[in-house]
């Protein structure tokens, strides 16, 4: 007599089984209630990384420098009010920023600065502190900021270390400081270094041609510029000596 193989039954599951269950249920509810947090953190961390490295790829062998930050930054929204002053409420948005530093770097071209100098600047808080800095990276030159404080020998100090290796050696001063560095002003100018007050600089823009009080300054002026090349200039206190 042939006998066929007896179907398989379904099994229940015993209580030993169904405890298991639970203990493994209860464990994964245990460690992601106290482990959601870095597990989130974890792949938002790759998110950012994976972006990261996106656009490190993009910007790979092309030169990219914090002007061209600066530009970009203008250009997805020149409308952004960048500052407000405290005297009587004016308002600068970045894209004004931007024309007076491309007014600033091809005033500097004609200045015949070339990358690797270093312009100094005695300049009260205003605006305009950024578009010289930013002005003057647009051609490769960095910015000395001087303490508004200094006088006498520590500034004639200050503005020798700041343009001793520049090709042009040039300080622009403040123009409500020009009456309190008269003596300092003449001194430095018998030194060959141009002093140049602010409010005056601005009436020189003027005799740029049209074209540049507006454009910006081609790229291959800062070419030569390194990540590692300084973009600004800051002296110590001088406390206990010269800055």
């Amino acid at each position: 007599m042939e006998i066929s193989p007896s179907t398989p039954r379904n099994v229940l599951p015993t209580k030993f089984e169904h405890f298991c269950n639970s203990i493994i249920m209860i464990t994964l509810a245990w460690l992601w209630y106290h482990f959601n947090p870095i597990i989130t953190f974890l792949l938002k961390l790759g998110v950012m990384l994976a972006r990261a490295m996106v656009h490190c790829k993009k910007y790979q062998n092309k030169y990219f420098s914090y002007v061209d930050i600066f530009e970009n930054i203008v250009d997805e929204d020149p409308e952004h009010i960048q500052f407000i002053t405290v005297e009587n409420g004016k308002e600068y948005k970045i894209k004004d920023l931007d024309i007076e530093a491309n007014q600033i770097a091809h005033w500097g071209l004609t200045q015949k600065y070339i990358p690797g100098d270093t312009i100094a600047l005695m300049m009260l808080s205003r605006p305009s502190v950024i578009s010289v800095m930013v002005g003057m990276a647009k051609i490769g030159v960095a910015t000395a900021m001087l303490n508004t404080n200094t006088t006498g020998n520590t500034f004639a100090h200050v503005v020798e270390v700041a343009t001793t290796s520049s090709n042009t050696k040039i300080v622009i001063i403040d123009h409500k400081l020009k009456e309190h560095l008269k003596v300092e002003i003449e001194t430095l100018q018998q030194q060959n270094i141009i002093c140049i007050i602010w409010n005056e600089l601005v009436l020189e823009f003027e005799k740029l041609p049209q074209k540049y009080l507006k454009t910006r300054p081609s790229k291959k002026f800062r070419l030569s510029v390194l990540e590692s090349d300084p973009l600004l200039y800051i002296f110590t206190s001088g406390t206990t000596g010269l800055p």
